[in-house]
């Protein structure tokens, strides 16, 4: 879980992960999504893979207002998607960074979890 609070708008949280495919070796497509919990319309994330910024046209961003939580209360959350390609990610140990851009809160935490990369063959 990434948590990204408001009142240090700018500041980078990272997540490790490993991913078990080597997409260049492989014909294969992957795509990464993730919940962000308390994101408001007004606000913007920027996102790195492994340092390379990931373009605001890759990075789609789905609000899902009958969301709930782990127990089951609703909790409406952002669902990004990411195609992801070996320029992006790599074979082995990988780093998702976030970023708060801009803010229409003053405070609160905005909780990024629930990464997941799906690995399709072509």
């Amino acid at each position: 879980v990434i948590h990204l609070d408001r009142s240090e708008a700018g500041a980078r949280r990272t997540f490790g992960f490993r991913l078990a495919e080597d997409m260049a070796k492989r014909d294969v497509s992957a795509v990464m999504e993730f919940k962000s919990v308390g994101m408001t319309e007004g606000d913007a994330i920027e996102v790195e893979l492994n340092g390379k910024t990931v373009q605001p046209e890759q990075l789609k961003r789905f609000h899902i207002w009958d969301g709930t939580d782990h127990d089951g209360k609703h909790e409406p959350y952002d669902l990004f998607r990411i195609a992801l390609s070996p320029r992006l990610i790599v074979y082995g140990d990988n780093k998702l960074a976030v970023r708060l851009l801009k803010t229409t809160e003053p405070t609160g935490v905005i909780r990024v979890e629930e990464v997941n990369v799906k690995v399709h063959p072509r």
